[in-house]
């Protein structure tokens, strides 16, 4: 046709009868990598016998599925897009000359962000989303991903639509999200065969879906020596520390449990022991305070306590306040 590409609706693809192709001016399709494949007809549009020969046909409805096809200089189809109609605009003018009618969509990602899912998934993200894309009919092309979530304490949760989760899994695993389509010749026109989502690498890589740290392993050979014999050459003659006092080191965290409402918690431990075996470490305090204090002096240490660290005196046993004027140092 002259137009240059092929419009079908419908779920069997079937294409636009002459009667309305005649009045189209203009088809866009509008491609992104990871986004929607989004489409727009215009039509022009006119009253003939009392009724408007575009807006308000069967074919525009909501929903309905519309297909952009072309084909290549050996004469074989390609589709730029398969999806629902998802908006139509309409201009009428008195008399009908100069109305115009304009159909939108997008491909069939929109069937999939209609409805908002509470669910919890486990095993890997990429086999989490093959189950979803295959329910919508979709031939599937997942790359594996790394994380295995094993039970419920370390599941995949979902709260969201199932395109908001796949996008989700795409982006935490440097991968893209797109659909591609397979198509042949029919008798009526062009076949869309089979409709494939992609949640892969784009460029793809070779081997592994991810590709894996390298690892850090130390030279062989590259030694310091801090204390070599007297007839070696010494090689350290400077040593330098620095501690700080106020970064974190040991937390203490709580969580409940999705499908038993059981709650949980996890302590974790300075991996270093304190200098001073009778020291008390500040995350293993009695009682923790939001109130700041200024500066408060104990006999035998002084301790400032302000801006992130604070402690009840109630925390730290068998130590005495002296006045503000005194000051006591180990």
């Amino acid at each position: 046709m002259g137009f240059g590409a092929i419009i079908t609706q419908g779920d069997g693809h079937e294409p636009l009868g002459s009667d309305v192709i005649r009045w189209i001016v203009e088809a866009r399709v509008e491609m992104g990598l990871s986004e929607a494949t989004k489409f727009a007809l215009r039509f022009e549009d006119d009253i003939c016998e009392g009724k408007w020969v575009v807006a308000g046909r069967a074919e525009f409805k909501a929903g309905n599925m519309i297909g952009i096809f072309v084909m290549d200089d050996k004469g074989e189809p390609h589709c730029l897009v398969s999806g629902p109609v998802t908006r139509l605009r309409t201009s009428a003018t008195i008399g009908g000359a100069g109305s115009w009618v304009e159909v939108h969509g997008e491909d069939k990602r929109a069937e999939m962000k209609a409805v908002a899912i509470q669910d919890v998934w486990l095993g890997k993200a990429s086999a989490a989303a093959d189950t979803i894309l295959s329910g919508y009919g979709f031939a599937t092309h997942c790359e594996e991903t790394r994380i295995e979530y094993a039970d419920d304490q370390h599941a995949l949760p979902q709260r969201g639509t199932d395109l908001a989760f796949i996008e989700d899994i795409a982006r935490k695993n440097n991968l893209e999200f797109w659909l591609t389509y397979t198509t042949s010749k029919g008798i009526a026109g062009p076949k869309l065969d089979e409709i494939k989502a992609n949640l892969a690498s784009s460029p793809g890589r070779a081997g592994a879906s991810l590709t894996f740290p390298p690892p850090l392993t130390a030279d062989a050979g590259l030694v310091i020596d801090v204390s070599p014999p007297p007839d070696q050459c010494v090689s350290v003659t400077k040593f330098e520390a620095h501690v700080d006092y106020d970064r974190p080191n040991a937390a203490k965290g709580f969580a409940t449990s999705l499908s038993s409402g059981n709650p949980t918690d996890n302590d974790t431990e300075p991996p270093d022991p304190p200098v001073n075996p009778e020291a008390q470490m500040i995350a293993m305090l009695h009682r923790a305070t939001r109130k700041a204090l200024e500066r408060t002096r104990w006999r035998g240490n002084v301790v400032r306590l302000s801006g992130g660290r604070h402690a009840e005196r109630e925390g730290i046993q068998g130590w005495q306040r002296l006045p503000a004027d005194r000051e006591s140092r180990r």
